[in-house]
């Protein structure tokens, strides 16, 4: 009897371990895959020259998780430190595209010289006024001569 009650502990041990979920994000240039990243990242940089990217290029994140929210609007929103409104993509769509166009963000580099600018994901339930506390940084894009 004892041993079967360290059998269940262990099993239930083991299946905790990898009952675990991770949060992951693919970034994606127009159609192609350039990173993928997960809660795990530690370094959420991608460079990009500013002499390959097209006007007409987007950028894209498409965040997953094994839990999405059924109610929920998706966000993807270029943080800036400047008075105008930010670049902002959202679906309703779990894992769906959010995609910025990289002409705006050519604009606000050669409006602002910038060079670094951050993407923050949330998830807003639908009843829900103003910005939630889940933002996260997902990807520092820097772009270079």
């Amino acid at each position: 009897m004892k041993s079967n009650i360290s059998l269940i502990l262990f099993f239930l041990a083991i299946s905790s371990l990898h009952a675990d979920s991770i949060d992951y994000w693919h970034v994606y240039i127009n159609d192609s895959v350039v990173a993928k990243y997960n809660a795990n990242s530690t370094d959420l940089n991608l460079t990009l020259k500013k002499s390959e990217i097209k006007s007409n290029d987007t950028i894209t994140v498409r965040y997953g998780k094994d839990t999405p929210c059924s109610d929920c609007y998706y966000v993807l929103t270029l943080f800036l430190e400047i008075m105008e409104k930010s670049p902002t993509a959202v679906t309703s769509e779990p894992f769906g595209n959010l995609s910025i166009p990289m002409k705006a963000i050519l604009d606000i580099q050669r409006k602002y010289k910038k060079d670094k600018f951050y993407f923050n994901y949330y998830e807003k339930p639908n009843a829900q006024i103003g910005l939630p506390e889940n933002s996260k940084l997902v990807l520092v894009l820097n772009i270079t001569e």
